[in-house]
């Protein structure tokens, strides 16, 4: 899916756009006569109204560019606090990336649920296996549906979810997840790869 011309615009650039739209127009109203520009200011707001829900509607998934950053910055705090195996720290880094890619993309986005699958991992280094499994299985419903059934990141997503029920007790359910996921992995890498060990 190709991304809107507007997705870019952030709600300041619209606010920006609006300004200069108003000024502009009351500008120009006033080199038509004193007369006109009494009429200018109101008019020129309406008009950076208008503008100003167009472009809402054009870009129904307006994403500041603050925002995008915060996103990022998250992202990669968090892995650095999994890096040096501070898990608490990297797990309301990731909450806080997922809270961000969750506004900003929407639940059936790809990295969206990159980030679902690693808080989700987060959630069960720490023990908290309900939230854990909850979070794989929307990771897992996102990848299969954008990348396919057959993709490494689906692969991923089911070995973190069969060693969650490895650590539960649950073998039954466990080793499904695990078969399949060593299925994907050997018919992408091959059998002697390190990912498939």
């Amino acid at each position: 899916m190709l991304a809107h011309p507007f997705s870019a615009i952030g709600a300041r650039m619209i606010q920006r756009i609006s300004s200069f739209v108003a000024k502009r127009f009351c500008h120009a109203s006033q080199r038509i006569g004193h007369i006109h520009a009494q009429l200018a200011a109101p008019l020129a707001m309406r008009a950076a109204a208008w503008l100003t829900v167009v472009l809402l509607l054009l870009a129904p998934k307006v994403s500041p560019a603050d925002d995008q950053a915060d996103l990022v910055a998250a992202f990669d705090g968090a892995n650095a606090a999994y890096q040096k195996a501070d898990y608490q720290k990297a797990t309301k880094q990731f909450e806080r990336a997922l809270a961000l890619a969750l506004k900003l993309r929407g639940e059936n986005d790809v990295d969206t649920a990159t980030i679902l699958n690693n808080v989700g991992e987060m959630y069960r280094m720490t023990g908290k296996y309900a939230q854990a499994e909850s979070l794989y299985q929307r990771s897992l419903k996102v990848r299969e549906a954008k990348l396919g059934p057959n993709h490494l990141d689906v692969a991923q997503t089911l070995s973190n979810q069969g060693s969650l029920y490895v650590q539960m007790g649950k073998y039954t359910q466990a080793e499904p997840l695990l078969l399949r996921s060593l299925k994907i992995r050997e018919a992408k890498t091959g059998t002697d790869q390190l990912l498939v060990a």
